[in-house]
């Protein structure tokens, strides 16, 4: 009987081991530019943009200081030397659930698609790939004047905003990995 128990565990266990072995979590590496406002050169910083299944995103920077940032369907929170400095409900800041929604889809097959679908406007093509700039006056409480998304094929290259106060940023990605979840970053603890 003790046989039997240990079989039908093991035969319980090991699909549920598989099935989270074989979820995939998306990394991107990422290189961001931000000119603030009386300042001759831009500030440069650097890191990963992590995608996990249960819809977490985890943006670490890299360089020149490390900070994370957790953005959860609820929450943002950000890590300041792997310590909690700030937790912020999502719902504060209605401009960054669009953000978020968009960065959810940089994995999708095509990404076209889901722009065009969450944010119902129509991408400008060439060439050199395509463009299209968030309606920023249909987000509340937003501090952009202009958001503009830039790609090539189904892949999201840059993100260039400009903010009311004058300052302005770019994020430029690098290729996607996708990851087996026991390769993923270790998540900070929201505690």
């Amino acid at each position: 009987m003790r046989l039997i128990l240990v079989l039908f565990t093991i035969l319980l266990i090991v699909p549920i081991g598989l099935a989270q072995a074989n979820q995939m979590g998306s990394r991107i590496a990422f290189l961001q530019h931000k000119w603030l406002s009386g300042m001759d050169q831009p500030i440069k910083s650097e890191g990963y943009l992590s995608i996990y299944p249960s819809d977490i995103i985890y943006w670490q920077v890299t360089f020149p200081f490390e900070t994370e940032m957790l953005i959860s369907e609820t929450n943002i929170i950000q890590f300041v030397a792997k310590e909690k400095s700030m937790e912020v409900p999502i719902s504060q800041l209605p401009f960054l659930q669009s953000i978020r929604s968009l960065l959810l889809t940089l994995d999708s097959q095509d990404i076209k698609e889901e722009i065009s679908k969450t944010y119902q406007v129509e991408l400008l093509e060439n060439e050199a790939g395509w463009i299209f700039a968030l309606p920023t006056q249909k987000l509340k409480n937003t501090p952009f004047d202009l958001i503009r998304f830039n790609g090539q094929k189904n892949m999201l290259s840059s993100v260039y905003m400009k903010r009311k106060t004058g300052d302005r940023e770019e994020i430029q990605f690098g290729e996607i990995e996708l990851l087996p979840l026991s390769e993923m970053p270790s998540l900070p603890e929201p505690n």
